[in-house]
């Protein structure tokens, strides 16, 4: 049976809105198992008309029912044309430079967030509307972050291009209708300030600050700092030339040791003397080839970290002692730190936004153009396989090269 989820969300302005929700889990012939789906409204009646729909036609939308648009008048769909579920793993699987693991990310991303709306339609019949209604539902789901609905369009984009390619279909409906550069770069390019870096910090358990430490002084990605073998580190200069890669779920799942993201990201850098000791440190002990950071029990993994050291961490920043103390004492809370949810104070001496891990990388980087480093030496420290990827990311907080530009053209003139 359909059911309803009622959200309330607060505006800025004070005024409360309502949403229901009516989801349900349907079964797709494509892929042999039932997905939730959803169509939101806006008043509850309509809602219940639509559940009370969804529940005869057998926890299925209701025939000639467009998601986001209601009912439609029925069309004549081409016998010949395939469907985009039936078209979706010949334009995965002809994405030849791609590894096989990014083939099943592929995959798997299509079966969540694609199928369930467009899979059953001929390529012919999606159109831009169908499109842009498919990406507002996925921003409404409150559930996916703009770079992913952006990844998740990208998909969609280039699989219909490989129709267009073939003659399928005359043109991609998929074709600008993704989220905007802009809208990830303001979402995702979330940097910290030294002083917020060591709020954080501060906050983290000691067993894992020289990790952090680490990340936040290397820039180096996640998976590749995790990955450090002992002895990649010699006179100051740290060699990255693997990372932990997950492997498809029919492959087992699970993690193994690998190439870094590209040919770019093999790179050798100069740290900084701190690192040097907080490698050296956990390196004691340890057989060159064994992981320089690891767990009581084995290689760190992001998840556990995310959720049991940095997001615990992270809460605990947003709120000063005071207010931690009061809020311990009115909740009587006893119990481990990952487990507390405090709400932020506000007040001045804490964080004022909820960094993610890879927040740490953005933030060397934009360190480093505070300081006139030139991009390509951002780009060698980072791993960008591209400077373009470098100037694309980071270009906008490069405020201080226009005046270092004036300041240099003055210079040459008045020499």
């Amino acid at each position: 049976m359909a059911s309803i989820e009622t959200t309330k969300y607060v505006k800025k302005d004070g005024r409360t809105t309502v949403t229901y929700r009516v989801v349900w889990r349907e079964y797709s012939n494509v892929t042999g198992s039932r997905h939730k789906q959803g169509e939101s409204f806006t008043k509850k009646a309509l809602a219940d008309n639509f559940k009370s729909r969804v529940d005869l036609a057998g926890q299925c939308w209701p025939e000639n029912w467009v998601p986001g648009m209601g009912f439609v008048e029925p069309g004549q769909i081409p016998s010949g044309l395939p469907t985009l579920d039936q078209w979706a793993p010949v334009a995965i699987s002809a994405r030849s430079k791609a590894s096989e693991r990014s083939r099943a990310d592929y995959a798997r991303d299509y079966r969540l967030h694609i199928s369930p709306v467009l899979g059953e339609m001929k390529l012919d019949k999606i159109t831009p509307a169908l499109v842009g209604v498919w990406v507002t539902a996925l921003r409404d789901s409150h559930t996916l972050s703009e770079k992913s609905i952006k990844n998740h369009h990208g998909l969609l984009s280039s699989m219909l291009n490989q129709a267009l390619r073939e003659g399928h279909i005359h043109r991609n409906p998929a074709e600008g209708l993704g989220p905007s550069t802009a809208a990830v770069k303001a979402e995702e390019q979330d940097s910290l300030t030294v002083d917020e870096y060591r709020l954080v910090l501060a906050q983290i358990q000691p067993r894992y600050r020289g990790f952090v430490e680490c990340l936040a002084s290397t820039g180096a990605r996640f998976g590749e700092v995790t990955a450090l073998p002992v002895g990649s580190l010699a006179n100051a200069r740290l060699s990255i030339t693997q990372a932990w890669k997950r492997q498809p779920a029919e492959k087992g799942g699970g993690f193994k040791l690998g190439d870094p993201k590209s040919k770019k990201s093999r790179r050798t850098i100069t740290v900084t003397k701190d690192v040097v000791a907080i490698i050296e440190q956990h390196s004691q002990g340890k057989r060159v080839g064994d992981m320089i950071f690891q767990t009581r029990s084995g290689p760190i993994r992001h998840s556990n970290f995310y959720g049991n050291i940095w997001l615990p961490a992270v809460r605990r920043a947003r709120m000063c002692d005071a207010h931690w103390q009061e809020w311990k004492t009115v909740t009587g809370f006893v119990g481990k730190s990952r487990d507390a949810r405090p709400v932020p104070c506000g007040c001045p001496e804490t964080l004022q936004q909820s960094p993610d891990i890879k927040s740490l990388r953005h933030s060397h980087a934009s360190w480093l153009i505070d300081a006139g480093v030139p991009m390509p030496v951002v780009q060698e420290r980072l791993g960008h396989e591209s400077i373009q990827t470098t100037i694309g990311l980071y270009t906008h907080l490069d405020e201080k090269g226009d005046a270092r530009a004036v300041e240099a053209i003055e210079r040459a003139f008045n020499a």
